[in-house]
């Protein structure tokens, strides 16, 4: 499953540490970690996949553990080759705060069958875990499902030995809980107030 591309957040990584510890700097001076929150001013960027994004976005799903629904494992064929099939639809979601860019760190997969959009694939780099921007994922895909006229959006949730915060968070979420899979079918999920977020599909 190795992906030869070298990305754009491949090439910026030393840039990207910089704002790590930056981040971390004014972690220490926050008086809590809503008002931390409230200062990153983080942006998130939802990008529809086309055919150029399939190097990043199979790269993100070969390389993410933790926070990673199902750690599906795709090459950019295999991942070209699903997404041909109407019914189903994938993001990329690029993030950003007042410290930097951090790149495209997250990709969601979604397969529509009638009413019932089945989440393949949720995935979110640890560089930029438990900033609101899972819950941003999940604001974002409800929305395109609901557009798609899905009234319940499922979320299967397969163990590794490594992806125990992704179960930790869909438990936070709200989402019902039927053993490993999480149901939401409360229309469009809450958008987190700290992160504000783009549509490149308008």
């Amino acid at each position: 499953f190795d992906v030869p591309s070298v990305s754009n957040e491949d090439r910026q990584r030393a840039g990207l540490y910089v704002s790590e510890r930056k981040r971390r700097k004014e972690r220490q001076i926050a008086v809590s970690f809503d008002d931390w929150l409230k200062r990153l001013n983080t942006r998130v960027i939802v990008i529809p996949l086309n055919s150029s994004d399939l190097p990043r976005a199979a790269q993100l799903l070969n390389r993410i553990n933790q926070m990673n629904l199902r750690t599906r494992r795709l090459s950019e064929d295999d991942l070209a080759n699903w997404l041909q099939d109407p019914s189903r639809f994938g993001w990329l979601f690029r993030v950003s705060d007042a410290f930097g860019d951090a790149g495209v760190c997250g990709f969601a997969g979604l397969q529509v069958c009638g009413q019932v959009g089945v989440l393949t694939d949720f995935a979110l780099s640890c560089r930029v875990m438990g900033r609101q921007i899972e819950t941003a994922m999940l604001h974002a895909i409800t929305r395109s499902a609901n557009t798609e006229g899905v009234s319940e959006v499922q979320a299967e949730y397969v163990a590794t030995a490594r992806n125990q915060p992704c179960h930790t968070f869909f438990i936070d979420s709200h989402f019902k809980q039927q053993e490993n899979v999480f149901v939401w079918k409360n229309g469009i999920y809450d958008k987190p107030p700290v992160v504000e977020m783009v549509f490149e599909d308008g």
